[in-house]
């Protein structure tokens, strides 16, 4: 997933480039980071889980972004947008309960689906045809920590479907 991240935001800043030439050798991309180089020193920020499009939902950084904004302006807004998404992603897994329990159950038509109960005893279904795959990608987290909160398993879900 990280790969295609990357690939990504490659291919946003060179476009990037081409509206504001002033980015040219000034702002680029160095394996996980997007590395400002200003004189002789450069500061990196870990771009690997954020997609730098999204700054672009953002009018007043789109109008802007073709002649306005320097390098650093750049660096600077992408610095405040990758803390962000990470104090929101600290959030929302602080307030995600976790799962107690993950059981292949079948319905009245005899369709198998998971149920994953959580630590508040709220039971979700999850229809898939895999069953198995979903349960392993829950263990193999729950081995890592100790335990898998309900929005984490479905980042985990949609990072599985989009591999």
């Amino acid at each position: 997933m990280t790969n295609n991240i990357i690939n990504d935001n490659i291919l946003y800043l060179k476009e990037w480039y081409s509206l504001n030439p002033s980015l040219i050798n000034k702002l680029y991309i160095e394996d996980n980071y997007l590395v400002l180089k200003e004189n002789e020193t450069s500061s990196k920020l870990d771009i690997s889980n954020f997609y730098l499009p999204e700054m672009l939902y953002n009018e007043n950084f789109r109008n802007k972004l073709i002649s306005q904004y320097t390098p650093s302006d750049i660096f600077n807004i992408a610095t405040v947008y990758v803390e962000a998404k990470e104090a929101l992603n600290i959030s929302n897994v602080l307030d995600s309960p976790k799962i107690t329990s993950l059981e292949i159950q079948k319905d009245e038509e005899n369709k198998e689906f998971l149920l994953i109960t959580t630590e508040d005893n709220k039971k979700y279904r999850f229809d898939t045809t895999n069953q198995e795959k979903m349960i392993n990608i829950y263990n193999e987290e729950k081995n890592k920590k100790g335990y898998v909160t309900i929005n984490e398993f479905g980042g985990l879900i949609k990072n599985e479907t989009n591999n």
